[in-house]
């Protein structure tokens, strides 16, 4: 399927539910027929043709990167990740102010008011491979959230399971220090920099894949050196 072929198919099939929508007397129905035709309107927003850099690039992280983020991610400084599928539904959480239930994102339909689903780097592979929108052809992907624990309870969490688990909503307008970064492919980052600068986050937040592990290494290093010397000064002290 071509590119034309993909923009003509989107828009013979909002032409079809449009009509089923206009017709349609069941009130849940035609919620279900308009959220069908604004997921479809954002695909048409965002389509353009494929580039040999992008696929291959998505094709690395999906083969490789889950290994990469257990091998580099350690037990001492654990991360959340929670991925998002499309770029126009990253602008609705950003706009939001928080990180959790959306009443209108399908996808996530599993997930309860109040909660956000996660997953450990012993779980990443059910966001790379499910919620990151890397296989979507003629689509931007989508991004990963990286999240910080909260208490010593979800550090906890992170070590313990090797599924996708709930914690509370993440409210980054009032906390922002728990994004620690936002993950995308390389031909997103200036987009979603302007937005998360739009939205008042922190634009150094955003990374690519490759960048994001090195930010991870330098970031741990220099906290591990610190302590190093803390400790150094204490034994010191002691003696």
């Amino acid at each position: 399927m071509n590119f034309e072929y993909f923009i003509e198919k989107r828009k013979k099939l909002i032409a079809l539910i449009t009509v089923k929508y206009e017709c349609c007397k069941n009130p849940t129905f035609k919620e279900g027929y308009l959220r069908q035709i604004k997921h479809l309107n954002e695909e048409l927003q965002f389509a353009r043709p494929e580039t040999a850099v992008d696929t291959e690039e998505r094709r690395r992280i999906l083969k490789t990167y889950a290994n990469t983020i257990r091998n580099t991610v350690t037990d001492e400084h654990p991360l959340w990740f929670h991925g998002v599928k499309d770029l126009a539904s990253l602008e609705k959480i950003l706009a939001s102010g928080h990180l959790g239930y959306l009443e209108d994102e399908e996808s996530r339909s599993q997930t309860s008011p109040g909660t956000v689903d996660v997953t450990s780097k012993y779980s990443i592979d059910t966001t790379i491979e499910g919620f990151t929108g890397l296989s979507s052809n003629y689509l931007p992907a989508g991004c990963i959230f990286v999240l910080l624990p909260k208490d010593a309870d979800e550090v906890q969490q992170t070590r313990k399971f090797d599924s996708e688990q709930s914690i509370e909503t993440v409210d980054f307008n009032k906390n922002p220090d728990r994004v620690y970064s936002i993950v995308s492919t390389t031909e997103n980052l200036a987009y979603i920099s302007n937005l998360v600068n739009k939205y008042g986050l922190n634009k150094n937040k955003v990374h690519s894949f490759d960048s994001f592990i090195e930010k991870y290494k330098i970031d741990f290093r220099k906290n591990e050196s610190i302590n190093l010397i803390n400790q150094c000064i204490s034994q010191k002290r002691e003696i």
